[in-house]
């Protein structure tokens, strides 16, 4: 099905115990704030028709791990931090599929698993709810994002599609928050038509139908979830256009180092707060262009990894501006995000890094200091 070279082997298991060693002070955290709540039995006891709660997955963790670890709450983490170097390889074998590329899934692993922003409010603060709620849904959606790939690069063929999509609902049901990943999705085909418009002319209808499925299967089981506010999101966005523009600006910066630094220092001066938002919007654009120019094969997947985080941004405002707002580090709600961000500069960086030697170091460079 997925045709790993040998070459690329060592590479990958280098990765994933980069992975391993950078966050090797998970299993020995103690959980901290809200974690506790999952052990009350009343709260944790499996009870569910659809519309479906937005926790499943951590009642579900929490009708069966009680019994096996019992209170060896470092047993809890090693759990945590097993399914997080998991869904590290599944975004390493993800990226490998819809690029084709080894070079390119190394290198934006390598920006993935060493993130800050994304990974360390999730895993490493001992919020352990953070995890069941949210953190491991990842895992499912990325194979889910994967058997896409096959999809469009197998000839179509629908057992792939299938797969799919039965992945996607399934983390869907998992829990409510899944939905964060939902635009690249519905993204993905779009701009696969439209930067191969002459190569898939013959597949048209195969493609365009195929981001329906994925919205109205998503759409269905949220529908009655009380964690979507009463105002449609286009209400939102019309309503607060200004706050919206600003809030998903504030997102791209914050996750974009030495962006995040500089707002973090100088958010409160309202001068250089416009100053940084700014300077995001030609950053991007600059590092789109490049790919544009330099890589034909990869514009739709640079267009699908930028969009899909604008649009996820866009859902962090809409469903909790409070939070995001006012975090200038690590979120929660930046680690879905963030997978988008290291696909699109892994792009970047393999782009640059294409047009010589130097570049090339500079590339190295920029792996040492990240």
């Amino acid at each position: 099905m997925i045709k790993i070279q040998r070459s690329e082997i060592i590479p990958a298991l280098i990765l994933l115990t980069l992975s391993a060693v950078a966050w090797k002070h998970i299993p020995a955290l103690q959980i901290q704030g809200e974690g506790f709540i999952y052990f009350t039995p009343s709260i944790s006891a499996f009870h569910t028709i659809l519309p479906l709660p937005f926790d499943l997955f951590a009642k579900i963790v929490f009708n069966i791990l009680p019994a096996l670890f019992k209170g060896q709450v470092f047993l809890y983490m090693w759990f945590l931090f097993i399914w997080m170097i998991l869904t590290d390889a599944a975004f390493y074998l993800t990226v490998r599929v819809v690029t084709r590329n080894v070079f390119i899934a190394i290198l934006t692993t390598y920006i993935f698993i060493l993130n800050y922003a994304g990974k360390y409010d999730m895993f490493s603060i001992g919020g352990y709810q953070y995890f069941v709620q949210r953190g491991a849904i990842l895992l499912p959606q990325l194979l889910s994002f994967l058997f896409l790939g096959l999809y469009f690069y197998r000839g179509f063929n629908p057992v792939y599609y299938f797969l799919s999509l039965l992945l996607y609902v399934f983390s869907i049901i998992l829990g409510f928050f899944g939905t964060w990943f939902l635009p690249p999705f519905l993204l993905y085909p779009f701009f696969y038509l439209l930067f191969n418009l002459k190569r898939a002319k013959k597949f048209f209808w195969k493609i365009l139908w195929t981001p329906f499925p994925f919205l109205i299967s998503n759409l269905f089981i949220i529908m009655q979830s009380s964690f979507i506010p009463e105002d449609n999101i286009f209400s939102f966005v019309i309503n607060n256009f200004m706050f919206t523009l600003k809030g998903i600006l504030q997102q791209f910066a914050v996750v974009t180092p030495p962006l995040g630094e500089l707002l973090k220092r100088f958010h409160k001066d309202a001068l250089q707060f416009e100053i940084i938002l700014g300077l995001t919007i030609v950053l991007y654009c600059i590092a789109f262009i490049v790919i544009y120019k330099i890589n034909k094969n990869l514009r739709f997947l640079a267009a699908t990894a930028l969009c899909s985080l604008l649009v996820i941004f866009l859902l962090n405002v809409y469903l909790n501006a409070a939070n995001v707002l006012n975090t200038f580090g690590s979120s929660r709600y930046f680690y879905f995000p963030f997978t988008m961000v290291a696909l699109f500069w892994g792009l970047f960086f393999y782009s640059l890094a294409s047009k010589g030697r130097l570049y090339f170091a500079l590339l190295l460079i920029f792996c040492f200091i990240w």
